[in-house]
């Protein structure tokens, strides 16, 4: 099984967010090499990061390259802060992006957004897995790799 995770389709964002990593198209790339062979593959949309990734455009532009991956699923998972993980963003959101800081204060009055935020996401990338034919059932395929 080939899982690759992709938290923004904007480089100028990957590369603050994940110095050094490959961008987003590449690690796309893998994922449509992979697609005509034998292996599962896996789009993890994780974390959304709120402000910085979490458009709409943005959003469906990551459904629709994980369509063009032929992928057997995509998962998306929340951004999470928790612990010492809260003061390193936080810092990170300061220094990179000061005009989402209060934003992110608003968001996050815990480790987890709050729920209006996360249904109206989870919702929407719903909406866009149906309309591009993207599976989000992940079980059949762990259950196989497993075995």
């Amino acid at each position: 099984m080939i899982v690759i995770s992709i938290t923004s389709c904007d480089n100028y964002i990957s590369k603050k967010v994940e110095p050094g990593a490959s961008l987003p198209v590449s690690r796309l790339k893998v994922l449509k090499e992979f697609s005509h062979t034998n292996s599962y593959t896996a789009f993890h949309l994780m974390p959304i990061l709120p402000y910085l990734a979490d458009s709409e455009e943005s959003l469906e532009q990551l459904v629709r390259w994980a369509a063009e991956a032929r992928v057997s699923y995509m998962l998306s998972g929340m951004l999470y802060l928790t612990g010492g993980i809260k003061k390193r963003f936080y810092d990170f959101i300061k220094k990179q992006f000061p005009q989402y800081l209060s934003d992110y204060n608003d968001l996050y009055p815990r480790g987890g957004a709050n729920k209006e935020y996360k249904n109206i996401i989870h919702s929407y990338l719903a909406e866009m897995r149906l309309k591009y034919g993207v599976n989000n059932h992940y079980a059949k395929f762990i259950k196989k790799h497993l075995s």
